[in-house]
């Protein structure tokens, strides 16, 4: 940000206040005696993680070439995860010798620490690279980026991406993996546990292909997703039609391609990037980035009334996996030709204007 309201295109839309947020709800989080301040502060620590990652996204888009966009933030993913995997092996250890409050009140530490860094090194983009300044004209500012990104096919496009290619490894990871393996596989808690980790394992090399994919085969993007999804749904659907317990390959199989659906998911962004300007691809990486996270959500509450109504019966509460992954698959065939016809256009309105441009 600079002065007096004046933001550059290429300022990330979080930046220091994003790692801040995150900060102060970790050190509140750890003080919190009842129910409603936890809740307070577990929203503030989402606030914080959604800002920063578009913000690492916005800062990899001018710091990078437009051909490295896909690397950049598939390495983005891929650290995150990486990170999110230590944490947890840490935190737990640490949890368990030291209890919740000193846990926590050093996450808060290294929050802190985190946002002395970002304030004394990072840079919004490289030095003479600078873009003319937009100014936030009037209170439906906000409004007009939001639906300017939206009207974009490319950004849509991208949005059922990430709806469609993140949500069934979310659920798994984040709630109903677990039960699932211990309850209706049978596995070990500690079987489990690993199963899970191979997921974040799997996540981590498959980003890294992804990316050097994406970065050299740009028309690689729909298959790879399509491609993705199609994976899983077989997967998935083998897993839950097999008789009695899975064995032990099929689930293996299964977790090293659910780990293949957050880097699946970044390719969202990869079709949000080309159809907006500099000035909304944050307003459109936050649009893109919702359809994954209202996924999960959904599908989280689905699995979970359907495993009421039926007693426990994961064949037919994980069924809800494959309704979502039909509507978002009908979404991505519907928008993908008119989204690409938009970025070819794009393409040629620019080396027009590069022709035309004086020395």
């Amino acid at each position: 940000m600079t002065a007096a309201g004046v933001r550059l295109p290429g300022d990330p839309p979080g930046g220091p206040r994003a790692v801040a947020m995150w900060g102060l709800g970790v050190a509140v989080y750890f003080l919190a005696e009842g129910y409603p301040a936890a809740l307070a502060c577990r929203a503030l620590l989402g606030c914080g993680d959604a800002m920063t990652f578009i913000s690492v996204l916005r800062l990899g888009a001018r710091w990078f070439p437009a051909r490295r966009g896909p690397l950049v933030a598939q390495l983005a993913g891929l650290i995150g995860m990486a990170g999110s995997l230590v944490s947890t092996l840490v935190l737990a250890r640490v949890l368990a010798a030291f209890g919740w409050t000193p846990t926590f009140a050093g996450s808060a530490i290294g929050g802190l620490l985190a946002l002395l860094l970002v304030l004394v090194f990072l840079k919004d983009q490289p030095a003479g690279h600078e873009s003319a300044p937009v100014r936030h004209t009037g209170p439906g500012y906000v409004r007009r980026q939001l639906a300017a990104a939206w009207r974009e096919p490319g950004t849509r496009l991208g949005m059922w991406v990430h709806f469609t290619t993140q949500f069934p490894a979310m659920v798994f990871l984040l709630l109903w993996g677990l039960p699932f393996l211990v309850r209706a596989q049978g596995r070990s808690t500690e079987g489990a546990g690993g199963l899970l980790t191979l997921v974040v394992l799997s996540h981590m090399v498959v980003g890294l292909v992804y990316g050097q994919t994406l970065a050299r085969h740009h028309g690689a993007r729909a298959p790879l997703a399509l491609g993705t999804v199609g994976a899983t749904a077989l997967l998935w659907g083998a897993v839950l039609a097999w008789p009695g317990q899975a064995p032990l390959w099929l689930l293996v199989t299964l977790c090293l391609v659910l780990g293949a659906c957050g880097p699946a998911s970044m390719i969202g962004f990869d079709f949000a990037r080309p159809a907006n300007p500099p000035e909304r691809q944050g307003t459109a990486s936050g649009i893109v980035n919702m359809g994954g996270f209202t996924a999960s959500m959904t599908t989280l509450l689905a699995v979970g009334v359907l495993l009421d109504a039926t007693g426990d019966n994961f064949r037919v509460a994980f069924a809800a996996v494959f309704v979502l992954q039909a509507l978002g698959i009908s979404q991505i065939l519907r928008l993908r030709r008119r989204a690409d016809r938009r970025e070819r256009e794009r393409v040629v309105a620019r080396r027009v204007e590069a022709v035309h441009v004086p020395v």
